[in-house]
């Protein structure tokens, strides 16, 4: 059976078997593969070749590399090796442009838009530059040195790109969505300050908006940049357009007319101009107004030419560890793309297809965006991983980055209407037109992610209510976001659960904070310190900070702080690392607002959703004092003084906040620095009589049993 294939070179070079990515072994290889695909089911010569992959000046034998290259592709494509073919004078590259090529099924994609658009169907016209935009996973060939193809090819798909952006806003501008085409022309007008169609159109959706006064702040702008660049005024069309804006009345009608007209790229010169500006004002502003707006102008220019969101924090420099979840995220957003990709080709395909009237095909089922939920104890590091495999993924996302921490363990919560309002003002949604209700915000919202390829990251979410507005809904985007409580997720996510580092990855880590002399030169005191930050990378990253701030102190010295018994938490803290701080703002959620709200004994509960926060807060505090290593259900039950029903409710909502780990079922394990700090809190909290109680329960010889698996 012959596998599918897929080929990509609207970014990165990207080859595809059954959906598998396939790695390319080098640079010259990539460059082999695009000079064959550039020209697919043609044979490409020789000589072609050669000047594609090494430019002007080959080196000597290039003919013999150049056939290791096309040997080391031929093993790469497998089982479809025979697809790459030598013929006289060179060699071809067999495939379905249709289905198998991005390039070929973007540019049919963009031909088609064209033709709806001609025909008036805007709402194809929107689907089909939807499905063309989405191809794009980066710049074109973008890891392929070969000035030659960037010359000859990228350059001209970069420019049908933008065609299809400006196609995109003229079918929404059309279809009564302008804000849609506004922020995107914000966009292109930033990436491409002189491209008088990208400022007409968002002249144009500016003005369907009622937005008249912004519409012609921007013709201002383009004018200046126009004169100062090159010397030259807008073009007619252009003047002619904003000649209409000023013209325009409150009327619907007069919106829709200016919309299309600006839509269309242009329109009549208005005529009868005799100063060289359009506006037969003779004023010098184009705009039918007086005086000098010039400094206006420049200070609204950042407004106006919005550029694409990147507003991901800082990348860690010493990440360490987390490659098992790394690739899996990046598989599964590589994954994403190509299925929502071939998904969406494949109908338009057959909707493209002569027979498609008399022959209709189901259409595929929708794909939804790529979303991962990445949870874990405090200090654990999941902030880390979603920000670092963020970075490594922003290429495949040209249209944007959007981050926002959640606040999720602080007692103030971010609102989701004000995350929305963020995000809408950073995708070019200017503060008057931020919708009022939340449920419009959130369309807003989606609409805007529709059709582009933006990568949200969300930090530190409280809970499902808050998560849900901020979701993309649309292939294309992906969503990243991390949580400390395992009842927050998205139907058909990714879900990963952070442990701790292994020994091997602490080393590493802390080796890359103090140096490799430090910890070579004290092996012993570098395990003992290790060993008392129990794999947690903010534990890790406290240490090494505070040894590295001080340079007179021997890793030893830290190591001996540490490990005076109860002074662990305190000497893990070195500026914004504070494992103890970690701690708390997950407990304040269960202690509630003060000590004083806890009774004395046992509270009842009926279920693990109407746990009181103030039992969970004192159970934990109760296993704090447990001093074994793993316990199960009954010990538990004694230990917290409650049926085993009600133990197991309360334990297991525990393991969901990640306050306690399961390492199997039935059996429960306190991390070292969730066991300490939960006994620190247990000083204030519980009564005598319950810390007599699990004082007295450890002295017994069932309970210290319970660290071998056949204890109850």
């Amino acid at each position: 059976m012959s596998s599918t294939v897929w080929f990509g070179l609207l970014g990165p070079v990207d080859i595809r078997l059954d959906g598998v990515p396939v790695p390319l072994p080098s640079a010259r290889t990539r460059a082999l593969l695009a000079a064959l695909l550039c020209q697919p089911n043609r044979v490409v010569s020789v000589d072609g070749l050669v000047d594609a992959v090494w430019g002007a000046d080959p080196p000597d034998g290039a003919l013999t590399t150049l056939r290791s290259h096309v040997m080391r592709l031929r093993r790469c494509l497998g089982p479809e090796a025979g697809r790459l073919q030598t013929a006289a004078p060179g060699y071809r590259l067999l495939l379905d442009p249709a289905t198998e090529l991005d390039t070929k099924m973007f540019v049919a994609r963009h031909q088609a838009g064209q033709v709806a658009a001609a025909a008036g169907d805007w709402r194809s016209a929107a689907r089909y530059a939807a499905e063309a935009l989405a191809l794009w996973r980066g710049e074109p060939l973008a890891d392929v040195p070969s000035e030659q193809l960037q010359l000859d090819e990228a350059a001209a798909w970069a420019e049908l790109r933008v065609e299809a952006i400006e196609l995109r806003a003229r079918a929404d501008i059309s279809l009564g969505r302008p804000a849609d085409a506004a922020a995107a022309m914000r966009r292109l007008a930033a990436d491409h300050p002189h491209r008088e169609p990208a400022y007409a159109l968002l002249m144009a959706a500016l003005a369907a908006a009622d937005r008249r006064a912004e519409a012609l702040k921007v013709y201002r702008l383009l004018r200046t940049v126009l004169v100062r660049d090159l010397g030259m005024e807008p073009s007619p069309e252009l003047r002619a357009l904003q000649q209409r804006i000023l013209a325009m009345d409150d009327s619907a009608d007069d919106a829709a007319d200016v919309g299309g007209a600006g839509g269309a790229g242009g329109a009549d010169d208005a005529g009868g101009n005799s100063d060289g500006n359009g506006d037969g004002n003779g004023d010098g502003n184009g705009d039918g107004t007086t005086g000098d707006s010039t400094a206006r102008d420049e200070a609204s220019t950042a407004y106006v030419a919005w550029p694409p969101p990147h507003t991901l924090p800082r990348d860690v420099a010493d990440f360490t560890g987390r490659d098992e979840q790394l690739r899996r995220i990046a598989d599964a957003v590589i994954d994403a793309a190509t299925d929502a990709v071939a998904a969406g080709f494949a109908d338009a395909h057959a909707a493209a297809s002569p027979h498609a009237a008399t022959d209709p095909q189901p259409a595929t089922d929708p794909q939804p965006a790529f979303a991962a939920v990445i949870d874990g104890m405090a200090g654990i590091g999941k902030s880390a991983l979603a920000v670092h495999a963020a970075h490594q993924l922003s290429d495949r996302f040209p249209d944007g980055q959007l981050y926002a921490d959640l606040l999720g363990t602080s007692p103030e919560p971010a609102e989701p209407r004000a995350v929305l309002a963020s995000f809408l003002r950073l995708l070019g949604i200017s503060p008057a037109e931020l919708p009022e209700p939340d449920m419009e915000r959130a369309a807003l919202y989606r609409s805007l992610l529709a059709g582009r390829r933006v990568l949200v990251v969300l930090d530190d979410v409280r809970d499902s209510r808050q998560l849900a507005p901020l979701i993309p809904a649309t292939p294309g985007c992906a969503l990243l976001a991390t949580t400390r409580d395992r009842h927050v997720g998205i139907a058909g996510a990714m879900r990963l659960s952070l442990g701790t580092l292994t020994s091997t990855e602490s080393h590493a880590l802390l080796t890359r904070i103090v140096g490799p002399d430090r910890t070579a030169g004290e092996p012993e005191a570098t395990e003992e310190l290790l060993a008392a930050c129990a794999g947690s990378p903010l534990a890790v990253r406290a240490a090494g900070g505070r040894i590295t701030a001080r340079s007179t102190w021997q890793i030893a010295d830290l190591a001996a702080r540490v490990g005076v018994p109860g002074r662990r938490l305190d000497e893990l803290r070195f500026a914004d690392y504070d494992v103890r701080a970690g701690f708390e703002a997950g407990f304040a959620a269960l202690a509630g607002l003060s000590g004083s709200a806890f009774g004395a004994g046992p509270s009842p509960v009926s279920s693990a959703s109407s746990s009181s926060e103030n039992t969970l807060a004192i159970s934990l505090c109760q296993l704090g004092l447990w001093s074994g290593g793993e316990l199960g259900l009954s010990v538990a039950a004694t230990l917290l003084g409650r049926p085993a029903p009600e133990t197991e409710e309360i334990l297991e909502r525990l393991v969901d906040l990640n306050l306690l780990q399961a390492p199997r079922h039935g059996r429960y394990l306190l991390h070292d620095l969730v066991r300490e700090f939960a006994a620190e809190k247990a000083q204030n909290l519980l009564t005598d009589e319950q810390r007599r109680a699990a004082a007295e329960l450890w002295r017994l010889p069932r309970a210290r049993s319970v660290k071998t698996p056949s204890s109850s």
